[in-house]
């Protein structure tokens, strides 16, 4: 298992009570490449921080079970290697999140470990095939608050040493809320089994992201008469 660290910004969630109560709702999904996701495993915990003055303060986490965001050549290329279980979703929500909007396609369960789906994934997309706009996600989890004044501000995933987060933590004798000082990150994924065997694939239908939502919003209003 490896606990991974992941930045939300300010741009799309005002604060972390925002990214909370969507996350609480419908659960949370980030944009991942492939590589990061083929370094992950079925039950990574991912804890996120948000930015507060000069310094960032986790607020929660949530575990990978799913990838989604897969393209429907992507599922049926995974399917043909007998990769792909059964159907757990036909999908047909639509989400809406600060960060942009889609509508839900089918969902399908799967033994194979996650990084083996992204070796797939990449032969496939050497091949000219389109894997799709991939996202991480999984259920929120609320964790106790810590504000780590050295991890600067990054987009994507990083690995970090959870023990030693854990033992600072403990050993923290101020008031409120604990500061840590250190970036606790990791050199690369960890070398352990992970906590979980099962995940889902999933596919996703007209994603948006707010950005361009927010410009063809100005073209259209630039257009009316």
């Amino acid at each position: 298992m490896t606990t991974w660290l992941h930045w939300i910004g300010r741009g799309y969630y005002a604060t972390p009570a925002t990214f909370r109560r969507e996350a609480l709702k419908v659960g949370v999904t980030r944009r991942v490449d492939l590589w990061t996701a083929g370094r992950m495993a079925w039950g990574d915990p991912v804890w996120c921080l948000m930015r507060d003055g000069a310094t960032g303060v986790r607020f929660g986490a949530f575990r990978v079970d799913r990838l989604s965001g897969l393209s429907a050549d992507a599922v049926a290329y995974l399917a043909d290697r007998g990769l792909v279980g059964e159907v757990v979703d036909l999908g047909g929500r639509e989400i809406q999140r600060g960060c942009g909007h889609y509508v839900e396609g089918p969902a399908f369960t799967t033994t194979v470990p996650l990084a083996a789906i992204v070796d797939v994934l990449l032969a496939f997309q050497a091949q000219g095939g389109d894997p799709g706009r991939l996202m991480v996600g999984g259920p929120w989890e609320d964790l106790p608050a810590v504000r780590f004044v050295d991890i600067p501000q990054r987009q994507g995933f990083r690995t970090v040493d959870a023990a030693a987060v854990d033992a600072a933590v403990a050993a923290w004798t101020g008031r409120g809320m604990p500061r840590l000082h250190g970036q606790f990150y990791l050199p690369g994924a960890a070398d352990t089994p992970p906590v979980a065997t099962t995940g889902v694939l999933a596919t996703v239908i007209d994603y948006t992201r707010a950005k361009a939502l927010l410009l063809q919003r100005r073209q259209n209003e630039r257009r009316a008469p």
